[in-house]
C-alpha cells in the first residue's frame, strides 16, 4: 500500500491488483474530506483513474467526516471514470460518511452492496 497524501488533514493509501484480466485499484480515504482537501481526492482519483484500472473501489471507513466538496469530488471522479469504460464503487465508510451518503440519497448510487 503506497500513502500518496501529503496533507495532515487526510491520509489517502493505494493498492492496485489484476484479477481475471481487469485492473483494480483499492484507495483507502482516512481523516477529513471538506473544503480544504476534496481536492487531494479529486486528484487522487484522477490520477488513479488514468493508469487503466477497470475498478477503482473507495473505503471511506476511517473517514471520520465528508462534506459537500467532498461528495461532489466522488461524484465527479465517478462519471469521468464512467465515461471511460471504468466502474468507481465505495465498499466499506464510517458511520459519519453513511450518514451523509444517506441523507444525500447516493448510497445505492455509490455502494457495491
Amino acid at each position: 500500500m503506497t500513502d500518496l497524501s501529503p496533507d495532515a488533514g487526510v491520509r489517502m493509501d493505494l493498492s492496485t491488483d489484476r484479477r481475471d484480466g481487469n485492473a483494480r485499484a483499492m484507495l483507502r480515504v482516512a481523516g477529513e474530506i471538506d473544503l480544504d482537501t476534496a481536492p487531494q481526492l479529486g486528484e487522487m482519483l484522477a490520477v488513479v483513474a488514468e493508469g487503466a484500472n477497470d475498478q477503482i473501489v473507495v473505503n471511506f471507513e476511517d473517514t471520520i467526516f465528508i462534506d459537500s466538496s467532498g461528495v461532489r469530488a466522488l461524484l465527479q471522479a465517478r462519471s469521468r471514470i464512467q465515461h471511460s469504460g471504468g466502474s468507481l464503487v465505495v465498499d466499506g465508510m464510517s458511520p459519519q460518511v453513511a450518514r451523509v451518503f444517506e441523507l444525500l440519497g447516493i448510497t445505492n448510487l455509490l455502494c457495491s452492496n
